[in-house]
């Protein structure tokens, strides 16, 4: 995740660098609270996680159907 607050520009610049990195932390968050922690096995639940890491704030992952019981 960038860090803004390295930014040396305008304010505009630094504000929407600001803006930029809480979206992707938002985003992210939103993610994984929404997880179906009961309907993952612990490796599905990794990927899930690994692929959050990896994701630039996007908030459109495709979902895993999780298995049924």
């Amino acid at each position: 995740m960038p860090d803004p607050a390295v930014i040396e520009d305008s304010e505009t610049v630094q504000h929407a660098a600001f803006f930029d990195t809480y979206r992707m932390l938002f985003n992210r968050i939103s993610l994984f609270t929404n997880l179906p922690f009961e309907g993952l096995d612990k490796m599905s639940l990794q990927n899930r996680l690994n692929r959050i890491g990896k994701e630039q704030g996007r908030a459109d992952l495709p979902s895993e159907k999780a298995p049924s019981a």
